[in-house]
């Protein structure tokens, strides 16, 4: 099993439906890799509307779902194609790579011509036991492994290292707002900053973006429709920079960031932890009386 004090983060394709992408993020999803095309001519029918409604939640990436019997340098005009000339998405591309008799020729035909035309290095995604058999790839592109039931998964010959994690198949669906029982859980190789740094964004700007989109979109309250939060106490926070959290813990996931001198209502306090709004908790010995 993963670390869950690691970065998380989701995949997502028609199979899950129609997606709450206030709620992934509030579950403490950060990324998201979205399925955008397969071969050369499918669409996923949910690729726009996950697209767009993730923008601000998670940090996006989209994927490709590779067909051997079909051009590789067809399929990656296709993918790079069907997404927004001026939206290609937070995280570089992904090749999806898991099925069918393939060859690194040309897997690396279609890596470069993603890079040709989007600009960035692509990401690889696929399992050990799939692309072993192949050998060493002709260069180790960033790395998302597909590796269940491990405490660390295995490397296939030609990569040193991993960037993403996709731990399991099998997590909660519906508390990462998929209408589906079950939704794919991956977990990032570094920190919260290291993501950002990753994804070439500011870290500020990325955790001010999310936390305001958060505000926008997901202030709902935790009662019935339209009632007030009760009142709490206000508070004022010390330290440079402090996580708030979807559960009273560190071992829940991030869901956005304060900075000194912000000024919150604790609502309700459960062992050194606060309240802020549903599904935001912060650390008390961070903050003091406003």
């Amino acid at each position: 099993m993963a670390d869950q004090r690691r970065v998380l983060g989701i995949d997502v394709s028609k199979w899950q439906g129609e997606m709450n992408w206030v709620q992934a993020a509030r579950a403490g999803a950060w990324f998201a890799f979205i399925k955008a095309t397969q071969g050369t001519r499918v669409v996923d029918p949910m690729f726009q509307r996950n697209w767009n409604q993730s923008r601000g939640l998670v940090l996006r990436g989209a994927y490709h779902f590779y067909e051997p019997d079909q051009d590789p340098q067809a399929q990656a005009e296709h993918f790079v194609h069907t997404l927004p000339a001026d939206d290609r998405g937070e995280l570089p591309l992904v090749l999806d790579l898991e099925r069918g008799h393939v060859t690194w020729h040309d897997v690396a035909r279609f890596m470069q011509r993603v890079q040709e035309l989007d600009g960035r290095e692509p990401i690889l995604y696929t399992s050990p036991g799939y692309v072993a058999p192949m050998g060493p790839p002709p260069k180790p592109w960033p790395l998302w492994i597909a590796h269940y039931h491990v405490d660390q998964p295995a490397l296939p010959p030609g990569w040193s290292k991993w960037t993403f994690w996709q731990y399991s198949a099998t997590g909660p669906g519906p508390q990462y707002g998929a209408q589906s029982k079950h939704i794919d859980l991956n977990v990032f190789n570094g920190s919260l900053e290291d993501l950002i740094q990753f994804a070439g964004l500011e870290w500020g700007k990325a955790a001010w973006w999310r936390c305001g989109r958060l505000e926008r979109l997901g202030a709902t309250p935790a009662t019935s429709p339209g009632a007030p939060e009760p009142s709490g106490e206000r508070r004022v926070v010390t330290a440079y920079r402090l996580r708030v959290r979807s559960g009273p813990g560190t071992e829940y996931g991030i869901v956005g960031v304060l900075q000194r001198g912000d000024v919150v209502t604790v609502l309700e306090t459960k062992d050194g932890w606060g309240r802020i709004g549903p599904g935001r908790w912060i650390a008390l010995r961070y903050t003091a009386p406003a």
